[in-house]
């Protein structure tokens, strides 16, 4: 709707007329002209609104007063500028429509409701030609196949290095409680040496077995006679209380000798003794060492067997019979994987301390030469070894 139209409407109104009053005419001199101001039609419309000021805007004269104002248009002046609203140029760009967007709704028809659908169809990705040549594209797909292979290899290597930690940690874990059943072994096997030596001793002292059921339930049943009481015991008891008198026992250490384990290549070297407790115990077994001193006083029949030319001098046979020997005693004990004892022996060394008591008392008396064999073979005679295996 135009400006002047507007105008034009409200003439006849009660509304004040768009000029305000100036002394100065606007187009030269006229006698019977309108006095008029120009106005931009911002203001012309404001003042059709209500706004501005109660000052009338436009005067006419007695003549006309009647008179419709022609062109240019007038329109009054907006003297609260705070009415006006202040918009940046960039938030009247941003609200403008793009140019693109103007054009496709212009051409995009109208449907029946009189809306307009802005519809458009994405535009495929185009693939950028290649431009390489035949010798740069079979390089590169060389050194791809490459990276993947290495890539592979690079996965097929941690794989493995992960299955060799695996094993690692399993055959930690093995060894672990090898270590420990054999220490637990070992342990039980020490206790059962120590008592074993006791009761021997406490046979050949001719005193009564006190407590010895779980040593004995040990034992071997092929050790054991139609009593439940090993044979040895009396054995050993019977050639002591045979040789000494008034015999004491003390214990001095109890040890492992020997474990029998696998065979392999990183194995130190086998000795005859690790051969035999391999014979005789089986894969498991031990060999338990039990160390003590025995002290008593020898008898006539243990002097004489060893120096039977002694005998004639009866004041030296009861010398000798006051005195108090000491001489080391020695009892090996083999125990089978499943903890039971299958070999037992007892060794007593009595040539060598008898021949020095012998040589302190009366040292005069000159006594025979003795072969380290001969030696030996007594010493064998005052021991006793008993075992299941027919093969020792």
């Amino acid at each position: 709707m135009d400006i002047s139209t507007l105008l034009s409407a409200t003439s006849d109104s009660s509304l004040p007329s768009p000029v305000r009053r100036s002394s100065a005419p606007c187009f030269g001199p006229q006698k019977s002209g309108i006095k008029t101001r120009l106005l931009p039609p911002t203001a012309a419309l404001c003042s059709l609104q209500g706004f501005g000021s109660g000052e009338e805007a436009i005067e006419t004269t007695d003549d006309d007063e009647k008179r419709k104002p022609t062109e240019p248009h007038t329109s009054a002046v907006i003297t609260d500028k705070s009415l006006v609203k202040k918009r940046s140029r960039e938030v009247i760009k941003s609200e403008a429509p793009l140019k693109r967007q103007r054009s496709e709704a212009v051409k995009t028809p109208a449907t029946s409701a009189g809306l307009i659908v802005v519809s458009r169809k994405p535009k495929p990705k185009r693939k950028r030609k290649s431009r390489l040549s035949a010798t740069q594209i079979a390089a590169r797909e060389s050194v791809a196949a490459y990276n993947s292979k290495v890539f592979n290899l690079e996965l097929d290597v941690f794989n493995l290095q992960q299955q060799v930690r695996f094993l690692e940690e399993r055959r930690d874990l093995h060894v672990t409680r090898m270590l420990l059943a054999r220490s637990v072994f070992q342990d039980s096997a020490t206790s059962v040496a120590a008592v074993l030596f006791s009761a021997f001793l406490a046979g050949a002292l001719g005193k009564p077995l006190k407590q010895y059921g779980y040593t004995f339930s040990r034992v071997h049943p092929r050790l054991k006679d139609q009593a439940g009481i090993p044979y040895c015991v009396h054995q050993w008891g019977r050639n002591c209380e045979q040789g000494f008198a008034n015999g004491s026992y003390a214990l001095l250490s109890t040890r492992t000798l020997s474990f029998v384990e696998h065979r392999d290549g990183d194995a130190p070297v086998y000795t005859e003794e690790d051969d035999k407790a391999r014979r005789v115990c089986g894969i498991g077994g031990c060999v338990m060492e039990a160390v003590g001193e025995f002290r008593g006083r020898p008898k006539r029949a243990t002097i004489g067997a060893m120096f039977p030319h002694l005998l004639s001098d009866l004041g030296l046979i009861a010398l000798l019979t006051r005195q108090t020997v000491a001489f080391p005693t020695r009892l090996a004990i083999y125990f089978n994987a499943q903890g039971q004892i299958v070999k037992h022996v007892t060794y007593a060394l009595m040539y060598a301390p008898l021949k020095a008591m012998v040589e302190t008392v009366a040292p005069e008396i000159s006594t025979p030469p003795v072969s380290l064999a001969d030696m030996e073979k007594f010493d064998s005679s005052c021991c006793f070894c008993f075992n299941c295996c027919p093969e020792v």
